[in-house]
């Protein structure tokens, strides 16, 4: 996978970038390509975020061959880089737990005939946030440090919750108007929920 990230990397970010292969230098200095995506979600294990932005980039890459919704001035560029950098707000945002859950027992009951419960202990994650800025902006900010976005771009990755996004949830419209503005929000949401809901599993 991350071989993958890379060579779209190259091919349509690189070209793009302030100082051409910073932003992987400080990919790879972060978690980026281990991280998990959610705690209890999709892409709860590692390299779960890699794996989410690089189904993101195939649904929303697929969008595009067949549907004529991008501003003209939107390219291959484009695409790879909201979609494969819309999450960045997730770097080094996620710790390793231990914790304990119920086994199944071969007979396939989770209890004895006591009534006592088989117990394992897996690692899972937790959410440990030091840059509490938002989701959106928070990766908005991120990628903006490297690369020169168009006004498209911005949009799109700052509202590609759609109208999951916090600040929809606390009373602002401002996704609504964002999203007649730039077509680009609505696919990039899309594809990020089918690739959460249909394309990933989670580890239970």
């Amino acid at each position: 996978m991350k071989d993958k990230f890379i060579q779209l990397y190259e091919m349509y970010i690189k070209p793009r970038e302030k100082e051409p292969g910073k932003l992987l230098k400080w990919l790879e200095q972060t978690d980026f390509f281990t991280a998990p995506a959610s705690t209890r979600f999709h892409g709860n294990f590692p390299c779960g975020l890699l794996e989410h932005s690089l189904k993101v980039y195939t649904r929303l890459s697929a969008f595009n061959d067949i549907l004529p919704y991008f501003d003209e001035d939107t390219n291959d560029s484009s695409i790879a880089i909201v979609a494969l950098l819309h999450d960045l707000c997730k770097v080094n945002f996620y710790k390793k737990i231990f914790r304990n859950v119920k086994e199944y027992r071969d007979d396939g009951k989770l209890y004895d005939e006591n009534g006592r419960f088989n117990w394992k202990s897996i690692i899972g994650y937790e959410v440990e946030d030091t840059w509490p800025m938002g989701h959106g902006e928070k990766s908005l900010e991120i990628v903006s440090r490297f690369i020169d976005l168009t006004n498209e771009e911005k949009l799109a990755i700052r509202w590609h919750m759609g109208f999951s996004d916090n600040s929809f949830k606390g009373g602002s419209y401002s996704v609504g108007t964002a999203m007649e503005m730039c077509p680009l929000i609505i696919y990039l949401n899309a594809a990020d929920s089918l690739a959460s809901t249909q394309d990933e599993r989670i580890e239970k």
